[in-house]
């Protein structure tokens, strides 16, 4: 029984196998050529990731649910739409007075900055009563500490028996501020040491949102300027075209001033001497050019269009431009003795004082998984402050508000972000980090930041909620800008519904790049970049060589007394007609054409008629 039972499965079996070949064969065609070409594909873990990443990036897209709601329900949104409006335009009042409140008390801080520019321009002398500064920590300094400082401070009276004022007072402060300091190059000191104060000036009552950077110098050899300026131009409205994208005041732009150098003596621009060799003669001559130079005074005249739209680089060049101007405008100026003496920085380092130890300690463990790490490399992470990109190009600001405004260390080495500060500092920076790395730009974090430091310093606002007052943005992606308002055509009445627009992934899906890595794209898109770069240098030299071309020499031609060809053969005809007009008078018959008649028998004919 046994054998007839394996015999019959075994019979089963075979017949089994039998259909499943006569499947295989009846499917062998078109049909199996793209199940094979498909199963390739998902199997290979390039295009799934790619595949899997487009697909991350349809989250939070917006979806048909308002499209299924009932039409009185559509109308009570539309109706809480309105009420929103109507919240921006209270907002912007809010922003507005902040504005008034700031430039009030401005006109009270006034005349105490003034009296320190007075004494550091040696203008007032002070009192004794107001050089007194107690000091809890001068007791607990050793003899020796103060033994010595003692000593440097005869050695440089012996040097300076009488200085006027506090000589290079700014351009100490802007040393010790690392944000200023990386803009300063060596030939800006000279400079910088006739700048006597700097003063903020905001715009008057009733006039657009704006705040005036003022660099007040005395006369010296570099320019004829005693005042620079720099303004910045905020608005604080709501766009009417889009106003749930309102957050608060936003840059619009800024203006520098115009320097006026004196001749030899403008460290924005250098010269530079080059050899060209010209390709058919061969000589060499020697071209100068003028070409910019790096320098703190590039700063009064930015890299930004006064009006029109922005791209990416522009709003980022004026970013930059504005993280710079808050930070002079808000710290530089009001404490500007702390960052003379240093105690302003000192602050800002406590926090990194404390856990100095423990970053000690942890050093050895970052240098073992640098080496296991295979994609570290000493030479690209060779500075450790370096920033971190995400997929879309938006760079994290280590150096600048991010540190001042969380009051923490910021490094990055390779892809790790370390900080050091307070709990709460480090729970913003891990916010800021992971925000950049989905794509979001950390400008909207720092915002944030911004308007909460403002409202801890109010003692009344303190222990209330901050939610009406912090931003709520729509769209971290992209920045919308008011678009000029375009003529609408009426097309004309078709039954047929209009044709599907191509969308972005049918584009990239046709080209193929949907398969590609975000560092295959960039690769492409850098690869254009210097085709189009190659294209315009060519196009520049093209036009550069038609100058080395000489110019062609008008041929020179030499006067001569005789007459042209052409007039000969006129008074040639002239004469013939004025032998024939006589011929008529005397009745003679016209003389018949012919080459050269003999001298003889004309003069005959001429005796017989006469």
């Amino acid at each position: 029984m046994a054998d007839l039972d394996n015999k019959e499965q075994a019979e089963l079996d075979q017949a089994d196998m039998e259909d499943v070949e006569e499947v295989e064969e009846e499917e062998t065609g078109e049909d199996s050529k793209a199940r094979q070409l498909t199963v390739q594909m998902m199997q290979n873990p390039q295009i799934l990731a790619a595949l899997q990443e487009r697909l991350d990036g349809l989250v939070g897209s917006p979806s048909g649910y308002m499209e299924s709601l009932p039409r009185v329900v559509k109308r009570r949104v539309n109706a809480l739409k309105n009420l929103q409006v109507k919240c921006a335009h209270i907002e912007a009042k809010f922003y507005e007075e902040v504005h008034e409140l700031e430039r009030k008390y401005a006109a009270l801080y006034q005349p105490l900055y003034d009296k320190r520019s007075d004494i550091i321009k040696a203008v007032y002398e002070p009192t004794e009563e107001e050089c007194e500064w107690k000091q809890a920590e001068d007791e607990e300094l050793s003899s020796e500490l103060k033994d010595k400082v003692k000593v440097e401070e005869e050695k440089k009276d012996e040097e300076k028996e009488d200085p006027k004022g506090i000589p290079e007072f700014w351009l100490t402060v802007f040393k010790n501020v690392d944000l200023l300091s990386e803009m300063l190059q060596e030939h800006d000191e000279p400079i910088l040491k006739h700048l006597q104060d700097i003063k903020v000036k905001f715009s008057d009552a009733g006039q657009p949102m704006s705040f005036t950077l003022e660099f007040h110098f005395e006369q010296n050899e570099f320019f004829s300027n005693t005042v620079l300026t720099k303004t910045y131009k905020m608005r604080s409205e709501p766009d009417e075209s889009d106003p749930f994208s309102f957050d608060g005041p936003e840059i619009m732009g800024c203006t520098g001033c115009t320097i006026d150098w004196t001749k030899g003596k403008n460290v924005t621009l250098k010269t530079i001497k080059k050899k060209q060799k010209h390709k058919g003669r061969g000589t060499v001559r020697t071209v100068t050019k003028t070409v910019p130079n790096d320098s703190f005074f590039n700063f009064f005249s930015p890299e930004v269009p006064e009006s029109g739209e922005l791209d990416e680089d522009a709003e980022a060049i004026l970013a930059a431009d504005f993280e710079i101007g808050h930070f002079i405008r808000e710290h530089i100026v009001p404490r500007a003795v702390l960052y003379f003496t240093g105690e302003a920085i000192e602050d800002d380092d406590d926090d990194y004082d404390e856990e100095g130890e423990e970053a000690d300690d942890e050093e050895g463990e970052e240098e073992a998984d640098e080496e296991n790490d295979p994609d570290y490399d000493p030479k690209k992470d060779a500075n450790p402050r370096r920033s971190v990109n995400s997929s879309d190009g938006y760079t994290l600001p280590c150096d600048g508000a991010l540190e001042l405004l969380t009051n923490c260390y910021v490094m990055v080495q390779g892809n790790t972000v370390s900080a050091l500060g307070p709990y709460n500092g480090l729970k913003e920076v891990r916010k800021v980090v992971l925000d950049t790395m989905r794509n979001i730009h950390p400008i909207y974090n720092i915002k944030t930041l911004m308007i909460k430091r403002e409202l801890a310093s109010d003692p009344e606002l303190r222990t209330q909620s901050w939610e009406r007052f912090l931003p709520n943005f729509k769209h971290k992606h992209t920045s919308r800008r008011q678009k000029p308002a375009t003529k609408k055509v009426k097309k004309e009445y078709t039954p047929f519904p209009p044709a599907q627009p191509e969308n972005k992934v049918d584009r990239e899906l046709a080209s193929g790049e949907f398969f590609l890595r975000e560092r295959e794209k960039r690769r492409k898109k850098m690869t254009e970049i210097k085709v189009k770069q190659a294209e315009a240098l060519s196009r520049k030299q093209e036009e550069r060589k038609k100058a080395f071309i000489p110019p062609k020499e008008k041929k020179i031609i030499k006067k001569s007394n005789k007459a042209p060809v052409k007039d000969k053969l006129d008074i040639e005809a002239i004469k013939e007609k004025v032998k024939k007009a006589k011929n008529k008078k005397l009745g003679a018959p016209p003389a018949k054409t012919s080459t050269a008649p003999p001298t003889g028998h004309s003069k005959k004919n001429t005796k017989s008629t006469r």
